[in-house]
C-alpha cells in the first residue's frame, strides 16, 4: 500500500492531482501538511480524523466533509458539515464545533 513518499514525489515534480490506485486513506490526506514541514505525527492524526471522523459527529443524510488547519503544535478540526435541510428532523440541539488538538 502506498504511503506519502509518492505523494509528495508527484507534488513536488509539479502534479496538481495525484491519481493513487492503492493508497492508504491517512496518506491522501497528510502527504501535502509534512512536505511544507508539519510534525509527521500531527499530520497523520489530523489525515485519521479527516479520512473517517466525520461519521462520529453527525448522522449522515448528505456527503460529509471535514478540513483541518494543522500548525507545529497541533491541528484544528473544522467539521464544515451544512446546516439540515428541511426536511431532515434535527435536533435543535445539533451544532458543529471546531475541535482543536495539541500535540504533547
Amino acid at each position: 500500500m502506498m504511503g506519502i513518499e509518492p505523494i509528495q514525489s508527484a507534488l513536488n515534480a509539479g502534479a496538481q492531482v495525484v491519481i493513487a490506485g492503492r493508497c492508504s486513506d491517512v496518506a491522501i490526506y497528510a502527504a501535502l501538511p509534512v512536505l511544507e514541514g508539519i510534525p509527521k505525527h500531527i499530520a497523520f492524526h489530523a489525515g485519521k480524523i479527516l479520512e473517517c471522523g466525520s461519521a462520529a459527529v453527525a448522522q449522515r443524510f448528505y456527503p460529509d466533509c471535514m478540513a483541518a488547519e494543522l500548525d507545529q503544535d497541533g491541528f484544528t478540526i473544522d467539521p464544515r458539515i451544512p446546516p439540515f435541510a428541511a426536511h431532515h428532523k434535527a435536533s435543535p440541539r445539533t451544532t458543529c464545533m471546531k475541535i482543536r488538538i495539541r500535540s504533547t
